[in-house]
């Protein structure tokens, strides 16, 4: 995580930073080890959101409880926690399969229980639903127009990077580089400056070759459709 963490340390952490930073950590992949968690875990109000998020230690998936030292799976099976665990953020492009991400959400609403972030709520978007250019583009945006100054926060937000004809994001755990076509359409008020999004394209982040979409990771396609879903409703 990007907090400072040291082992045997005093740490203390806000819910919001907390809950920022786990989002992060499920895209990058990143695993967290159990004298992290426990640390996240010292803190009751942190508690009550790390109860609510589905993790993976490799070996199960399911919801941890650090005072019983224990992570129970959606069929009720209590998995112990050893201290060489590491234990990831669960994506919910990989609780999709065997409806087991519905079951997760008719657990939740049963109980009514909800979540710091988008996670198994989190929309996902699929290669096959999206309408194409060729083998190496999509015409999501295609030509549309957006005042600038609407969408600098958004784009900053979602850490997308403005370079003169591109609009472009890198996922550093795949490896993959996106980038959407713009046009930036200049006025002497900043305010009414205007950005047209065009084709947008994904490649291969050293080498910058293009990578045609069937080859897309699918969480780096899910993600991306849904920033560009978020752009959209601005």
């Amino acid at each position: 995580m990007e907090s400072e963490i040291n082992e045997g340390s005093e740490f203390s952490i806000p819910s919001d930073r907390m809950c920022i930073e786990l989002e992060e950590a499920m895209l990058a992949g990143l695993h967290l080890a159990l004298w992290e968690l426990e640390l996240l875990w010292s803190s009751p109000s942190n508690q009550a959101h790390l109860r609510t998020i589905v993790f993976s230690s490799g070996q199960a998936m399911g919801l941890i409880d650090m005072d019983e030292g224990s992570l129970k799976t959606l069929a009720g099976k209590i998995c112990s926690m050893g201290d060489n665990d590491s234990f990831v953020v669960v994506h919910p492009y990989y609780l999709a399969a065997n409806d087991t991400l519905n079951s997760w959400k008719n657990e939740y609403e049963s109980i009514g229980k909800s979540q710091p972030f988008e996670q198994i709520h989190r929309g996902l978007y699929l290669l096959e639903t999206t309408e194409r250019v060729d083998e190496y583009y999509m015409k999501t945006f295609m030509m549309k127009t957006f005042m600038l100054y609407g969408m600098r926060s958004t784009i900053n937000k979602l850490h997308w990077v403005i370079d003169r004809k591109e609009m472009n994001k890198t996922y550093n755990r795949f490896d993959v580089k996106v980038k959407i076509e713009i046009g930036l359409n200049s006025h002497h008020d900043d305010n009414q400056t205007t950005i047209t999004l065009k084709r947008v394209n994904f490649e291969i982040g050293k080498s910058g070759e293009l990578l045609a979409l069937n080859q897309v990771p699918p969480v780096v396609f899910s993600e991306t459709m849904r920033d560009i879903n978020r752009f959209l409703g601005i």
